[in-house]
């Protein structure tokens, strides 16, 4: 976690059910996108190769978002004590959708190389963003059984993502329209969550680069 909170009672306050649901909403979020994050990656490689591109450049197309996630990463505690939790990941939820639709629009290994950096920062911005909500909601005594059910989640939905590929297949704009799809499906569980997000406070304990 990048942030570093006071403590758990300064910021969120919920009754055991809505802990349960708060939980549940930021689960459900980042494990249906879990399945995006893990089919987009395997289905440009396929793409690519198919059109006779070397691996040197489907390696460095690749490796764009993690280098995007190291820039980036710096940003998220501003951005999130700025807009609040929620509104951040739908924020993160919906440049995701746009990058994704837009990739078939602009179908040029250089303008691929320019939304994949994008989309790099917006999938960072969500995976620290619901760990985060999970850790400050999750209560000290139950915080490893949540963390477990959630690494079990997210694990189902990466191995599910590849699955994606069998019924899309990579030609044309179907499989980019089914993977906008199911990124829209992960925003539905966060409009359960009005008044259910914790609000993040505090300042960065140690900074991404010197770590």
């Amino acid at each position: 976690m990048i942030c570093r909170e006071r403590s758990l009672a300064e910021t969120v306050v919920l009754s055991a059910a809505e802990r349960r649901q708060s939980l549940s909403v930021a689960i459900a979020c980042i494990t249906v996108f879990g399945i995006t994050v893990a089919v987009t990656s395997p289905l440009i490689s396929l793409i690519l190769e198919a059109r006779g591109v070397s691996g040197t450049v489907i390696g460095a197309m690749a490796a764009v978002p993690a280098v995007s996630l190291l820039l980036t990463n710096p940003l998220i505690p501003l951005a999130v004590r700025k807009v609040g939790l929620r509104r951040f990941l739908y924020s993160c939820i919906a440049l995701q959708l746009v990058l994704t639709l837009l990739m078939p629009v602009f179908d040029h290994i250089v303008a691929w190389f320019i939304l994949r950096a994008l989309a790099g920062a917006a999938v960072n911005g969500l995976f620290v963003a619901s760990e985060t909500w999970i850790n400050l909601v999750a209560e000290e005594r139950s915080r490893g059984r949540v963390l477990a059910f959630y690494g079990m989640a997210l694990s189902a939905s990466f191995a599910a993502g590849p699955l994606l590929i069998t019924v899309t297949g990579i030609e044309g704009p179907l499989p980019f329209c089914v993977i906008a799809g199911t990124i829209f499906l992960a925003g539905l569980p966060l409009f359960m969550a009005r008044g259910l997000s914790p609000v993040v406070q505090g300042t960065a304990s140690f900074g991404v680069f010197s770590f």
